[in-house]
């Protein structure tokens, strides 16, 4: 008999988790993912959006703070070493906020 694999990628206060799937069929798989999705909602958990990394590796996520007010990723300074958000504003400028790296 043959089965059905596949894993879900999720985030959880900064951590970045895998869980693997296994069934004998894609029904029962698909079953699965459907109740382990409503579970990791219900306590918090977000997907791991690759779409919106811009090119960057998946691997530098790991780490990398959030701007307080766009709730984006920052970008690594090549000036200070810290981070910066690189969000335009509707009145042209950019976000100011920084991070120091620690």
């Amino acid at each position: 008999m043959s089965t059905v694999k596949t894993s879900v990628t999720f985030e959880q206060n900064g951590f970045f988790f895998r869980a693997e799937f296994c069934a004998e069929n894609m029904a029962h798989l698909l079953q699965n993912i459907e109740k382990l999705t409503a579970e990791l909602i219900t306590h918090g958990c977000n997907p791991v959006d690759y779409n919106n990394q811009k090119g960057e590796e998946k691997t530098e996520k790991h780490g990398v703070p959030k701007c307080p007010v766009h709730e984006t990723d920052m970008k690594k300074s090549k000036h200070n070493g810290g981070y910066y958000c690189s969000q335009k504003l509707s009145d042209g400028t950019y976000c100011t906020e920084t991070k120091k790296e620690k």
